[in-house]
């Protein structure tokens, strides 16, 4: 007996069912469900759908998902059939696992199995996404998404395929694909064939590890990702099969724009790879090491954390920016044309180096761009520009940037200018972006008339020398006790100067404000050739300058007229039995309302612990202390806010003391090992903020938190969902030592 098949309207794909005890194949039609369970074409029962666990949908025409009868689930399969286009018109899709093209079809289904996504679609798929049949010949896969859509899944795969098949990704603005495991793309099994994933100005990104497949020699069988404006993440790092000819496997950028982030171990095997940067950012961001390929690349960005390798032939004629807390090991890149750019943009105090700023094959210019500074290791020089966005950069003498005479500064102000001198070459008015202990201070001369000659300044936030031995007849009242500038030349070309204030320089009349400068011996009247500004702040230049040495602000007024504020003799901190004693003196004082005393445990972020009121106005030596009873454990770092009247302030230098080792606490765990979560106590003898991290068993930094300690208990939990089973160590420190560790068992 043969169960009825009614078959009255075209369908457009097939459905396999399964469950526990038989597997059910069935035909749907546009409008009608078959319920029937065929068995040895012997009719048995009619099943209800909701005992069926599985189904397999053979897409076999075009159509739209949205046309399924039955919607498929997140334990359903799609098979896209060669010729067949499956469009997905909905944002709610899902489903286990996607074939576009199969094997095992007869030669009349020859074609490409075809998924579209509509703008603002998305599927789902919990499993593998498989673009051509593995195998067979003339059986191709293709994924469109040029109107936009999103697509997420858990592993991807372009497969090799045979002969006369070319499978290919193509994305386009507002696509979206989303791999939370790995994405092996293979390389053709013909010659002359590419296989294409185009990023354009989509998203891409594979949380795992990228994988370019094949080990042809043969330079025609190529497989590459093309990004025009887009983005590919590459979480998990890329790898690249050791066998093989590099022209076969291929990166290239298109368009001006596009990025790719390499997270992971960086790119490995990259010698089987060719690489075309266009105008493109590459990002190694990992918190770990990683390998850089060495590429023709445009910009790069070291972020993260962790050793990035560099070998000979890496070369980049954009931006090599320096980011996270990464560092540049291996050999040095070099840097190619006039548009080539050196930046520091990290989250710690960083320091240049020979392989990062390179003395031969060096960047064109340099950007500051980190707030908490950079210190140049060693002399150095730049052509084109120096930007200044954020944070100082520190010199020397000996370790010297100069500016050649075609070299230019952008962008400096209080945020960001040279903590110590900068030399400039050449014959243009040129203004020093130069500063010390917060407080920016630029120094300008006019343009020299030798294009060889070199001006070297640095302005210095302390008092001048001598500042009593004034020239006699230079009409001269006094001069500043608070601050200089070193202006030196090598050459002959004079120059004017000119000096700059602000509000702390303590200049009240401006018209009688002249620049002094120091010949040895005593300070002499270089003039006022005119001023700009106000009291609050302004410029003063001088007449033609034939000699050069130290220069400072001076007043041709006494009395109340120009100031120029509070002069700090001496700042000393002592370790004492009940504390820090803390102890300071002023030559003369100004408008001074108090001085406010700050501590650090790490030289950096300050707090104020006291408050100690200044004399107001005095000529002669003032004399104060104060003892802090609670100093930390470790190093403690104090300076002084000096706070006029008016709200003015200034900084003056900070010193330390060490109270000795931080007492080791007992890190409890718990449960240990954990799953989700785990608890952490921890007792402690200080207070402040302390650093919770977590590192695998490579070394790897895998997360950070912070916890503010109380002195007694502290509680607080860690998640770790995220990471992945395996043996930990849990490190806490503060004030910039290891306080104590713990070994973290995780277990998924």
């Amino acid at each position: 007996m043969s169960a009825k098949n009614p078959e009255s309207n075209c369908s457009f794909y097939e459905r396999t069912n399964t469950h526990t005890m038989t597997t059910v194949t069935k035909k749907f039609h546009t409008a009608i469900i078959c319920r029937w369970i065929i068995l040895s074409s012997v009719l048995l029962i009619t099943t209800p759908l909701s005992i069926l666990h599985a189904a397999t949908y053979t897409v076999i025409s075009s159509a739209n998902w949205s046309a399924f009868p039955t919607t498929p689930t997140t334990s359903d399969n799609i098979v896209v059939r060669n010729g067949a286009t499956l469009t997905v018109d909905v944002s709610d899709a899902v489903c286990a696992s996607i074939q576009l093209g199969r094997d095992g079809m007869g030669a009349g289904f020859a074609g490409t199995g075809t998924l579209v996504f509509n703008a603002s679609s998305q599927l789902t798929v919990s499993g593998t996404v498989t673009i051509g049949a593995p195998t067979a010949n003339n059986r191709s896969g293709t994924i469109t998404m040029t109107a936009g859509g999103s697509l997420i899944c858990d592993e991807l795969v372009l497969s090799a395929g045979g002969n006369s098949v070319v499978n290919s990704i193509s994305q386009g603005t507002d696509s979206s694909i989303s791999v939370t495991g790995s994405a092996t793309l293979n390389q053709p099994a013909q010659n002359t064939t590419i296989y294409n994933w185009n990023v354009n100005e989509g998203t891409a990104t594979v949380g795992g590890l990228l994988t370019f497949a094949g080990n042809s020699a043969m330079t025609s069988r190529i497989m590459q990702i093309n990004i025009t404006t887009g983005t590919l993440n590459a979480n998990g790092g890329i790898s690249f099969d050791v066998v093989g000819n590099a022209f076969t496997k291929r990166i290239e950028f298109s368009g001006i724009g596009g990025t790719l982030n390499v997270g992971g171990a960086g790119m490995l095997n990259s010698d089987n790879a060719a690489f075309a940067a266009s105008i493109s950012t590459v990002n190694y961001n990992a918190a770990g090491a990683q390998t850089i390929a060495p590429f023709a690349y445009h910009n790069i960005t070291l972020s993260g954390s962790g050793d990035k390798t560099f070998t000979t032939g890496t070369t980049l004629d954009g931006t090599l920016s320096m980011q996270g807390t990464a560092a540049l090991v291996g050999t040095a890149p070099s840097f190619m044309g006039a548009a080539s750019v050196l930046e520091y943009a990290g989250s710690a105090l960083q320091f240049t180096t020979d392989l990062d700023f390179p003395s031969t094959n060096g960047p064109s210019s340099l950007t500051i761009n980190n707030m908490n500074g950079v210190e140049l290791h060693d002399a150095r020089s730049i052509d084109i520009t120096l930007t200044l966005t954020a944070g100082h950069l520190t010199t020397t003498v000996l370790k010297l940037l100069t500016l050649s005479s075609t070299a230019t500064v952008s962008g400096a102000s209080k945020d960001s200018f040279i903590d110590g001198p900068l030399a400039k070459v050449g014959n243009s008015a040129f203004e020093f972006p130069t500063g010390d202990m917060g407080i920016y201070a630029p120094i300008a001369i006019s343009a020299p008339s030798v294009a060889t000659d070199v001006f070297t300044a640095q302005y210095i936030r302390s008092t001048p020398t001598d500042v009593g031995d004034i020239k006699a007849g230079s009409g001269i009242d006094h001069v500043s006790t608070i601050e200089h500038w070193e202006l030196d030349r090598t050459g002959s070309s004079d120059v004017t100067v000119t000096l700059s204030w602000r509000a702390n320089s303590d200049v009240t009349d401006p018209p009688s404000i002249v620049v002094a400068r120091y010949d040895g011996d005593e300070w002499d009247n270089e003039g006022n050739d005119g001023t700009t500004g106000n009291a609050a702040g302004g410029t003063v230049t001088s007449d033609m300058v034939t000699s050069f040495s130290p220069f400072t602000l001076a007043s041709t007024l006494g009395g109340p007229f120009n100031p120029l504020p509070v002069e700090l003799l001496s700042f000393t901190a002592k370790k004492r039995s009940k504390g820090v004693l803390l102890e300071w003196e002023t030559a003369t004082e100004t408008n001074n309302a108090f001085f406010q005393v700050e501590r650090s445990l790490n030289g950096k972020a300050f707090d104020a612990i006291s408050k100690v009121e200044g004399v107001g106005n005095s000529d002669i030596t003032q004399s104060y202390q104060w003892l802090d009873e609670n100093p930390r454990s470790g190093i403690n770092y104090y300076r002084l806010k000096q706070v006029d009247f008016d709200g003015a302030f200034e900084y003056h230098p900070i010193v330390s003391v060490d109270m000795g080792p931080i007492k080791e606490a007992s890190l409890q765990l718990f449960p240990n090992p954990s799953i989700d979560k785990v608890n952490i106590l921890l007792p402690s003898s200080v207070e402040g903020e302390a650093d919770i991290l977590l590192y695998n068993a490579v070394g790897q930094l895998v997360k950070t938190t912070s916890i503010d300690l109380v002195q007694g208990n502290n509680n607080t939990e860690l998640d770790i969902r995220k990471l992945p089973k395996g043996r930990y160590t849990m490190l806490v420190h503060y004030g910039g030592q290891r306080l104590t560790q713990a070994p973290l068992i995780i277990q998924q």
